[in-house]
């Protein structure tokens, strides 16, 4: 049975830059940057070999802003993996962009979203309407944010991710409901933009419901056109997840994390079903 250990070397930020304040109109501006020296191990490897590599993986720069008490913000990610991920990450059993058994980079434009909000409010209800590239409101959070560092072998099936799309979101206290238009197609390279040709030829919607401040539950459908050949004619697909997550934070700085979660795809050939994939 294939054996994949991460070791973490070192966990830092590569910069820091302290967050403004929010002033009378409600400004704030954050930057930030970190990466994660890591060392894998997979044992065996390819052709039953032996492979020990390390790399600089999650690369990140980060900024997030906000204006006018609020009412506008945006978030924005440049990701460096193309530039120290290209023979990808050794991760046994994820496949995705051409790569096996290894995580590909993905793309240098990360996010990029611009939010208005509210646009209409009522007390403890608040909606909202995002425009940009980054994760689709499907599935469950971008791994990166997880405590973990290798990415689950379900990625594909669980999030979509780097799409052009407009997302509207209403909710309030007790949860929210999040619906997008987007393009299908996945990024073909790490240095691919917005097929805006081919934008709003799919949507997904997610319903989401916090239990307290620790626990959270989700439930999300999509159906995405195309997502392996960029000029439309592939496989399209159905995809379902569920996930519940808790997670709370203790003294010390320590954490207690977990996440359970249902992912399902099918493909289609117009109406015609193909083999499913799931994973639990």
């Amino acid at each position: 049975m294939p054996i994949n250990r991460a070791v973490v070397a070192a966990l830092g930020a590569l910069f820091a830059a302290p967050s403004l304040a929010p002033g009378q109109a409600g400004e704030a501006l954050s930057v930030h940057g970190g990466a994660v020296l890591l060392g894998t191990i997979a044992a065996p490897g390819f052709d039953g070999r032996r492979l020990v590599e390390g790399y600089v993986t999650q690369p990140m720069l980060m900024a997030h802003g906000s204006a006018w008490s609020r009412r506008v913000s945006f978030s924005a990610a440049l990701n460096l993996e193309p530039f120290t991920l290209r023979r990808g990450e050794l991760n046994a059993g994820i496949w995705g962009e051409g790569y096996v058994d290894r995580r590909h980079p993905h793309t240098l434009s990360h996010e990029a979203m611009l939010t208005l909000a509210p646009l209409l409010a009522d007390g403890a209800f608040r909606s909202a309407i995002s425009v940009g590239k980054g994760f689709v409101p499907f599935g469950t959070d971008d791994p990166m944010s997880r405590p973990l560092v290798k990415f689950p072998i379900n990625h594909h099936l669980s999030q979509i991710l780097e799409r052009g799309q407009v997302v509207v979101s209403a909710g309030g206290k007790a949860g929210v409901m999040e619906a997008a238009l987007f393009n299908g197609d996945e990024p073909a390279t790490p240095n691919s933009g917005v097929n805006l040709s081919r934008f709003a030829d799919s949507w997904a919607a997610r319903l989401t419901a916090w239990a307290g401040s620790s626990v959270e539950l989700s439930a999300s459908y999509a159906e995405v056109a195309s997502p392996e050949v960029p000029d439309g004619t592939g496989l399209d697909q159905r995809k379902w997840n569920g996930a519940a997550r808790f997670e709370r934070a203790l003294s010390g700085g320590r954490n207690v994390y977990a996440l359970v979660e249902y992912s399902h795809t099918r493909d289609y050939d117009d109406e015609h079903p193909g083999l499913p994939s799931s994973s639990l």
